[in-house]
């Protein structure tokens, strides 16, 4: 009976430090998981910025053209050249 009791304590110990090891598995699996999460977060901001910067480039560019653009169609021999279009009866090109 004795040696039964032994049998048992030591397969309960064993069976002990295998579920220890278990949760401290599964504890690493969860660390390393948030890590993972934290990783792609931080990657996805990367991208986030990089894509915000090029569209603030793009919008300085775009209000760049627009008033290149509006000083063109200011400009006195611009007007003329459209008013002599106009006089001559040929289409204006803007």
């Amino acid at each position: 009976m004795a040696a039964r009791i032994a049998a048992l304590e030591t397969a309960l110990r064993a069976a002990i430090g295998k579920a220890a090891e278990r949760e401290s598995l599964s504890a690493r699996v969860s660390e390393l998981q948030a890590a993972n999460e934290t990783a792609a977060e931080r990657e996805a901001l990367g991208k986030r910025a990089a894509m915000d910067n090029q569209l603030q480039a793009a919008n300085e560019t775009a209000k760049a053209a627009e008033e290149s653009v509006a000083t063109l169609k200011r400009s006195r021999l611009l007007r003329l050249g459209r008013w002599l279009r106009r006089i001559r009866g040929l289409p204006l090109p803007y």
